[in-house]
């Protein structure tokens, strides 16, 4: 671990703290099509959909964008579109555009000075989305991500509060079929593939990529990885996950029982946990020793207080190999771990670090432990009572759309009120 930090602060110094190898090496869309750096990126332009327009390969090499912005990140400037990586340093944790100069440096150390010294683009992965159909509407979701929060929304719009500092527009996106052909012509060489969605698995593009990898023999030099909500039974396509040198398989959820039917609109936690424990029982029994499943939680204001029931249920799954946990920093802002009181959020970590020495499941606890109390005076209590009236407005909003009470399955949200009341 000192070697990796040691050489991640090295490769800083040397070449910049805002340098990324991601926008030389990758292909990456949103999922309703826009173009972008790497997954963590904000789209690049306004509604840009160039990679729909032209050949993959020739939007790569010759998009003005993708030129402007490389050239900027060797010059030492920084990308606005970049500022997620940027928030993450700043709390001290190790960024995706860190871990990924990290990787390239050690895996390729001739790519990564060719990009430096010449400039050098070439396609090596790709993250490209199949679309956006989602049958959940998340709260801490958006329309991009989700048919079915477009959908609602369109329906009832959001309160006006709310509107006026979180305005979602509706999307729909499915990845068209003509452009499959194109997709393939530069799967050959990749070394990565990383598609979410949407829900993946509800998405004929992803899932007719995966078997044409398998097919065309590219399958067994590549990792791919996938988030996905887990409520999908893709027991018949593990046979396919299996041929790749590594399929990760990062299933989305965010708490267990109530606090996950509430965050997980319209989910039934009874009945996404049979959909695991069927497609565990397979990777079990068919020693798909390839496919990695983790777990990945976005913890937030309405779930940091279920921390420890979450890594239990890792654990009783038998085949989670690790949970590393999220976490919203800016937006939406009305579930920003920041606006729990601290007296609150001490009690709720005291209480999880004696019982997660029992759980065996390897995951970040630490570092989320850290991030929460190191965030938790990024507002000023003035601002924290603001932002909570738009957590009180969403409430009432969710309560009327979707008929679910948050008080009935958010233990805390009580506390929430009383706190916020007396102020």
């Amino acid at each position: 671990m000192s070697n990796y930090k040691e050489t991640i602060d090295k490769l800083d110094k040397d070449f910049g703290k805002t340098f990324c190898i991601k926008p030389f090496t990758e292909i990456s869309t949103s999922s309703v099509g826009h173009m972008k750096l790497c997954c963590f990126s904000q789209s690049i332009g306004s509604n840009n959909m160039a990679y729909y327009q032209d050949k993959f390969e020739n939007v790569f090499q010759n998009n003005n964008d993708l030129i402007t912005i490389r050239k900027a990140m060797l010059e030492g400037k920084a990308i606005k579109e970049c500022r997620n990586c940027y928030v993450e340093e700043k709390n001290g944790k190790i960024s995706q555009r860190q871990e990924e100069n990290f990787i390239m440096y050690n895996e390729n150390k001739e790519l990564f000075n060719n990009i430096i010294n010449k400039g050098t683009a070439i396609v090596k992965s790709i993250d490209l989305k199949f679309g956006n159909k989602c049958n959940y509407a998340c709260i801490m979701c958006d329309t991009g991500s989700s048919s079915l929060h477009s959908k609602e929304i369109e329906a009832n719009p959001h309160p006006d509060d709310v509107r006026k500092v979180i305005n979602f527009e509706p999307y729909y996106f499915n990845f068209p079929d003509e452009k499959m052909d194109d997709l393939l012509s530069i799967s050959s060489n990749l070394g990565r593939v990383k598609s979410t969605g949407g829900e993946p698995f509800l998405l004929d593009g992803f899932k007719d990529y995966i078997k044409k990898l398998v097919d065309n023999g590219y399958a067994k030099n590549i990792d791919f990885t996938t988030v996905s909500n887990g409520t999908v039974d893709c027991t018949d396509l593990l046979p396919y996950m299996n041929q790749f040198k590594s399929f990760r398989l990062r299933w989305s959820i965010d708490g267990t029982d109530k606090v996950y039917n509430f965050i997980r609109y319209p989910g039934s936690f009874d009945r996404m946990s049979r959909v695991h424990k069927k497609i565990s029982e397979s990777i079990i029994s068919n020693n798909y020793t390839n496919v990695e499943v983790q777990l990945d939680p976005t913890i937030q204001l309405f779930n940091v207080h279920n921390i420890v029931e979450l890594l239990k249920y890792a654990e009783s799954l038998k085949i989670i190999s690790r949970v590393e946990m999220g976490y919203i920093y800016k937006e939406p802002r009305y579930l920003d771990t920041s606006l729990m009181p601290i007296d609150i959020l001490r009690n709720i970590f005291d209480s999880a670090d004696n019982e997660i020495k029992n759980i065996n499941v390897v995951s970040n606890y630490n570092d989320i432990k850290e991030l929460a109390f190191k965030k938790h005076n990024e507002y000023t209590e003035s601002q924290k009572k603001d932002i909570f009236n738009l957590t009180k407005s969403m409430v009432a909003y969710w309560k009327r759309v979707r008929k679910l009470e948050a008080k009935e399955h958010i233990s805390t949200y009580d506390k929430l009120i009383e706190h916020y009341s007396k102020m």
